[in-house]
């Protein structure tokens, strides 16, 4: 096979019958060896494959006009009919998939816990706001393992404080936790133990605060270490 800048004239063609055979592929003129018929006589996986042919073409047959122009759209520009895409899916299937691969996490802890961030005598609501980790992460991390740590620096009765904890850029919080109602005496706490959170590409996640009763509250956010 090879291309032409330009179709030659219906003579040459002719002239060339039977041993090369002059087509246009895709608006760009080929020839090559003038096509032969095999025979009667095919390989023997060629001819394993006739009953599946026989029996798509059957199939093909039976199918409703809506699902058959279904397949004639899915084939526009493959330089096959809605037919062929049909006898290729039920042969050997649409698409080929690679087998999946299973990727093993590692957990990497730091040397010692580390406040990834703090602050002191807050008294009112804190907004979703980013919390860069990649100072303390590999490039590689997925997600950080932390505790969030609520510690009451009043006597206010009756008042609740809880973190939110997510992934930078999402919308519902992935982990949250409050303190208990009956927390009453100055510097009690509550802490989660550890968390897992998801980072971003760039190795960020989000944190919110609230409080109920504007008490005050001593808050810090210790980073322990991460998967990758």
């Amino acid at each position: 096979m090879g291309k032409l800048a330009a179709m030659p004239s219906e003579a040459i063609i002719s002239g060339f019958k039977g041993v090369v055979d002059f087509y246009d592929w895709c608006g760009i003129p080929c020839f090559r060896k003038w096509p032969e018929s095999p025979g009667s006589e095919r390989s023997p996986a060629v001819e394993a494959q006739w009953p599946s042919f026989s029996y798509s073409a059957g199939l093909w047959k039976e199918l409703s006009l809506e699902i058959q122009e279904t397949y004639n759209t899915m084939a526009t520009g493959t330089g096959l009919t809605g037919r062929d895409m049909f006898t290729r899916a039920y042969i050997k299937g649409l698409f080929t998939y690679a087998a999946p691969v299973e990727e093993e996490m590692k957990i990497i802890w730091l040397p010692a816990s580390i406040v990834a961030w703090s602050q002191n005598n807050v008294n009112a609501d804190i907004a979703y706001t980013d919390l860069d980790l990649s100072a303390h992460v590999s490039g590689t991390a997925k997600f950080a393992i932390l505790s969030p740590m609520i510690n009451s620096v009043d006597t206010l009765p009756n008042y609740r404080a809880w973190f939110k904890l997510r992934k930078n850029g999402t919308t519902s919080p992935a982990a949250g936790f409050s303190l208990p109602r009956d927390a009453l005496k100055a510097g009690q706490g509550a802490d989660t133990g550890q968390v897992i959170i998801a980072l971003d590409d760039d190795k960020k996640i989000e944190y919110s605060f609230h409080c109920h009763n504007s008490g005050q509250f001593d808050l810090r956010i210790e980073l322990h270490g991460y998967y990758e």
